[in-house]
């Protein structure tokens, strides 16, 4: 048996599943019990060994509360803040126009959580 093919897409899924089980502080078992699955299978995925199917990651993706894009994009992770109270990825925001300036409005769709950030006019 020869070594496992390691493609970019494996790397990305790796990568973003366990940036989200470390943030929701969540081992590889659980997450195995949760979606069904022997624990080896969710170790090939974080180790990059294997690729899984669109259902089992809309299964891990629901299991972690986030969306598929979270899972196979990259830099997704990177873009999307986590909710200070029940740490879900936070997905869809507005702006609001005060006069304080321009901010970005944050609501949590899990726990409700609203938070404001102001945007930074010169940041492109």
């Amino acid at each position: 048996m020869g070594k496992p093919l390691r493609t970019q897409h494996n790397r990305i899924v790796g990568n973003n599943l366990e940036k989200i089980m470390t943030r929701r502080n969540l081992g590889q078992k659980p997450l195995a019990d949760m979606i069904g699955v022997p624990p080896n299978t969710v170790w090939r995925y974080c180790d990059k060994r294997q690729a899984m199917f669109l259902e089992t990651g809309g299964q891990i993706a629901q299991a972690l509360r986030v969306s598929i894009d979270a899972l196979a994009y990259p830099k997704t992770l990177d873009f999307n803040p986590v909710c200070p109270d029940c740490k879900s990825y936070i997905l869809s925001h507005s702006k609001l126009k005060m006069s304080e300036g321009i901010f970005t409005e944050y609501k949590c769709s899990d726990c409700g959580f609203i938070f404001l950030v102001k945007s930074d006019r010169n940041k492109r």
